[in-house]
């Protein structure tokens, strides 16, 4: 188990509340990462560890705290194991010495002088010397020769003597919680070495000013590389604005990702400017309905049909074959090709969420050309009949019409419904709310 890992199944807003955090805090998991708390301007945001390890020789007392002391902060079943204990120790002594590497590198950008073209000069104003003065604003390192003697034997960094005086350049993938570490020479930003990573890369950058193509661009403006994980940590009351040599392919990804970003102007609008709409039709599958009708604007194409023969996929259920098409489920037997309809209607699951000791499956119906939002108890997917009867209300409240199954096969539906839903997640969803 590692120290994210942890992060992950501890309910940081309950032990939030043992530790007395007042304020108005809100709290959201991150896939890979685990829970964070932060308040409204992301000027503070912690995890468990942060409220709970004071020392590094204190990185047990989470783990113990959430395993014998307290279960029940778990947001799942854990049992103390000795085994898993050492574990975390070392991961997190791994992590903690990461953090104080970089927060080393970022304070020697701040102060110290480094040796460039045969002449000392303080770092930030070679920065601006060279026109990178935004640069600073990235969260930027320097390797001092001090730093560098430091860190040489790190079994993190094998540092060599020909790093002194690069640049550290790191991503995030919380406010102040780095993912990775890069050097490279202040000449050449693009030729980058990792030096640390943990799973995947943040964004490079500063929240909530500017989306840009790459770190080129961080030289001369303020803002962040495009990251899915930018997402969660958007500022609603404002839009961001675009830079026009954002790839197609990253416009694409913000277009039909984002949830919570909005922008000055709309991805697709730079992707028209290009003439390169067409390239959205390889992606199809992955948008949603409403963006689909966006896309036919945008295109004056009709692409719905083409939208639901790419989102037609097939899954085995014991031995049966079943296909999605059409907002549908078939169901194939011996040598029939084309299906007999199982369901009138097909479900996307989007994630679970634990809110107040009990976990909510949201998603949508696809019924009828229409996407139709649900929030169920998890519980409800234990048995056809009971989701049967929640997804009848459903339809029939939003105005839809009535789901139908087909009777003999009736019980293989939820079998069915996670066959073809692979990806739901688990609690990515803002649970914040003030507790």
């Amino acid at each position: 188990m590692t120290i994210h890992e942890l992060n992950s199944k501890v309910h940081l807003p309950s032990l939030a509340r043992i530790k007395d955090l007042s304020g108005d805090i809100s709290y959201q998991k991150i896939p890979g990462y685990g829970w964070f708390g932060y308040n409204k301007d992301l000027t503070y945001v912690f995890d468990a560890f942060d409220i709970t390890c004071t020392t590094p020789e204190h990185s047990w007392q989470l783990y113990r705290h959430a395993t014998i002391d307290r279960p029940d902060i778990q947001d799942y079943k854990m049992r103390y194991s000795e085994v898993t204990e050492n574990k975390l120790r070392i991961n997190y002594e791994r992590c903690l010495n990461d953090s104080l590497f970089y927060k080393a590198c970022k304070a020697a950008a701040q102060t110290e002088s480094i040796r460039f073209n045969t002449k000392n000069i303080r770092f930030t104003d070679l920065l601006a010397e060279l026109g990178y003065s935004q640069l600073i604003h990235t969260g930027i390192g320097l390797i001092t020769p001090k730093i560098q003697q430091r860190y040489t034997r790190s079994y993190n960094y094998r540092l060599k003597e020909s790093d002194t005086n690069k640049l550290v350049i790191p991503t995030f993938y919380a406010p102040g919680h780095i993912a990775s570490l890069e050097i490279c020479t202040v000449t050449d930003l693009q030729n980058r070495r990792p030096i640390w990573q943990l799973d995947h890369k943040g964004w490079y950058g500063e929240l909530n000013r500017s989306i840009v193509s790459d770190v080129s661009e961080l030289v001369t403006n303020r803002g962040c590389t495009w990251s899915p994980l930018i997402d969660y940590w958007a500022d609603k009351t404002k839009p961001v604005m675009l830079s026009d040599k954002l790839t197609t392919e990253q416009c694409i990804g913000l277009w039909g990702y984002c949830k919570n970003l909005t922008f000055t102007k709309s991805p697709l609008e730079i992707i028209k400017n290009r003439h390169e709409l067409g390239k959205v039709k390889n992606f199809i599958k992955d948008f949603n309905l409403p963006q689909i009708k966006e896309l036919e604007k945008m295109t004056g194409e009709k692409l719905s049909t083409h939208w639901q023969a790419a989102r037609s996929v097939e899954t085995s259920v014991f031995g049966l074959k079943f296909t999605c098409a059409n907002n549908r489920y078939y169901v194939h037997r011996g040598i029939d090709i084309t299906g007999v309809e199982f369901t009138n209607f097909a479900i996307e699951l989007d994630y679970v969420a634990k809110e107040k000791d009990e976990f909510w499956q949201y998603g949508f119906v696809d019924f009828n050309d229409q996407e139709i939002p649900f929030r169920l108890k998890s519980k409800v997917f234990s048995s056809h009949q009971r989701l049967m009867k929640e997804l009848t209300n459903i339809l029939l409240e939003a105005g839809a019409g009535m789901p139908t199954i087909a009777p003999s096969l009736k019980h293989y539906l939820i079998n069915v419904i996670f066959g073809f839903n692979q990806q739901n997640s688990i609690g990515t969803t803002q649970i914040a709310k003030k507790e």
